[in-house]
């Protein structure tokens, strides 16, 4: 299948087209992809530690061993540059050596989601039309129930490459990750980024995070979620250290951040949520601590308020989209702009337009849009979904529209309103489902809340919320009452309901409201 074109490139045009491409212009090329600086790595740092799981460490130089002979494997099998290589695995050693030594072959490498169920991932596995499939072997029963062919099993145990064995040269527009979407909103969709724009990612967030070559990462998530190749990326592309936990429990968690004097983490909300206990009782606290970044789902101003004195004030947020445009809400920042979620991170530029395409000023919501080197190439095999997320400013530049609802304050912060599509239209009124979940978390006997619209007869919609109480007694008028004093006439909930189960939610812990409103909207 033929790749996205560049969409938010453009192109220089004193350059040659092998200049553009990444091949031998009249100075050669001078783009690093991300293959070749791992390997460097392994040349120049070969003893330092790159992966780390339980008692087991790859230093550099083992771990680029592996990862040419995963690319050596891949080249006997007659994968070509731009294939795909699909990845069934948990967060272990040996998923980062497939996909590493998948983007060393010039293949793309598509991790997929142990959570698809078999038609799911059979459907997924015919859209990226993959030429091998790497599987951990507790999901090789999956795998077999999608009909998956070219089944390769986890643990590899490779010989070292062929003496005077050279992998392709990748440009930084050739495609580098197929991440597919949480389906959150519709069916996922794989989000293909190029060997430039990882880069881009790795040194601006080398530089947001301040990870360098000390770095020691922990990861508790997998591959297939891109918050992991946001920690990942610049931490091995700075010749850091990544602690991978195949199985995340708070207590170990904690542990790891203490006794490994752990410098960096990636987490989820649910997962800090899940560690307070333990993180409290960490008396020694974590010296070695950076900065804890908590991305894939808004955290609440209850546990960042909880959270931020037990990680001695190196909690951060990031906001973003696995297509691009980030935001980053630093640790010194967290005290005074708690409520937002940061400024623009580097090299990115955000924008907030009207429902007329129009710019907005600070203050005014309206829907985010971004730009940046980062940014992916588009969605595989869908251009008019591609085309369908992009508005262009007065100079015809490409921004992504991001489908959240937000504003600008006075001092350049941004501040999340709520997922366009979330967004409850009442009486004309626009109510942000957002706003309403903060009021209901006030109470008590709320243990999680969403809000939804659902469809009224004689408003439209009206907003509902959706409660996990949090002890027995819990009254849903007693809720409804609470929240209706605070809120203004038009936000004020129609009814509350009361639900025995969690809240459904996809792997980075976002609640599946499209989900809640197929069971409670007939």
């Amino acid at each position: 299948m033929e790749m996205p074109p560049l969409l938010f490139v453009k192109r220089d045009p004193t350059l040659t087209k092998g200049e553009i491409h990444g091949e031998p212009g009249l100075i050669g090329s001078t783009f690093n992809a991300l293959p070749e600086i791992l390997a460097a790595h392994g040349r120049h740092r070969p003893e330092r530690p790159a992966l780390q799981q339980g008692g087991i460490c790859w230093t550099w130089g083992e771990f680029a061993a592996r990862i040419d002979s995963v690319a050596a494997l891949l080249a006997e099998r007659g994968v070509q540059p731009g294939d795909r290589v699909a990845l069934l695995s948990g967060n272990r050693m040996d998923a980062y050596a497939v996909a590493f030594g998948a983007l060393r072959a010039g293949a793309v490498i598509a991790p997929l989601s142990p959570m698809l169920s078999p038609p799911q991932l059979a459907a997924v596995l015919a859209d990226c039309a993959a030429a091998l499939l790497f599987v951990d072997p507790l999901l090789l029963p999956l795998a077999e129930a999608a009909g998956a062919a070219g089944i390769i099993p986890l643990p590899l145990d490779l010989p070292t490459a062929p003496a005077g064995f050279t992998p392709p040269l990748s440009g930084g527009t050739d495609p580098a990750t197929l991440i597919y979407s949480s389906g959150t909103t519709g069916e996922p969709k794989g989000i293909l980024h190029d060997h430039r724009a990882r880069m881009d990612q790795a040194a601006g967030l080398a530089a947001e995070f301040r990870i360098d070559d000390r770095a020691r990462t922990l990861l508790a998530t997998p591959l297939h979620t891109n918050g992991t190749w946001m920690m990942a990326l610049p931490t091995l592309a700075s010749g850091g250290c990544c602690l991978l936990m195949e199985r995340f429990t708070p207590d170990a968690a904690a542990a790891l951040l203490a006794d490994e004097a752990a410098t960096h983490m990636f987490a989820v909300p649910t997962m800090l949520q899940a560690m307070l206990q333990p993180l409290g009782a960490a008396t020694a606290g974590f010296p070695a601590m950076e900065m804890v970044v908590s991305a894939g789902s808004a955290l609440s101003l209850a546990l960042k308020a909880r959270l931020s004195p037990l990680l001695g004030g190196k909690l951060a947020e990031l906001y973003g989209l696995t297509e691009g445009v980030a935001t980053i809400l630093k640790p010194h920042d967290m005290a005074t702009h708690a409520d937002s979620v940061g400024r623009p991170g580097c090299g990115v530029e955000i924008e907030i337009v009207g429902e007329d395409g129009q710019l907005l000023p600070p203050g005014e919501t309206g829907e985010i849009v971004g730009r940046s080197a980062g940014l992916m190439r588009g969605y595989y095999g869908r251009p008019e979904a591609t085309q369908a997320i992009l508005w262009h400013d007065a100079r015809g530049r490409a921004f992504l529209r991001t489908g959240d609802m937000g504003h600008f304050d006075s001092t350049g912060f941004l501040h999340i309103v709520d997922r366009k599509k979330d967004m409850i239209i009442s009486g004309g009124l626009n109510i942000f489902s957002a706003d309403l979940e903060e009021v209901v978390r006030g109470h008590a006997s709320v243990a999680e809340v969403a809000v939804i619209g659902l469809a009224d007869a004689k408003w439209g919609e009206t907003p509902v919320a959706v409660v996990v109480p949090a002890r027995a007694e819990a009254s849903a008028e007693a809720i409804a009452a609470f929240a209706n004093a605070t809120l203004a006439k038009h936000q004020r909930l129609s009814r509350v309901i009361l639900r025995a189960e969690p809240l459904p939610r996809n792997l980075l812990g976002k609640v599946l409201k499209r989900q809640l409103r197929e069971e409670y909207g007939g």
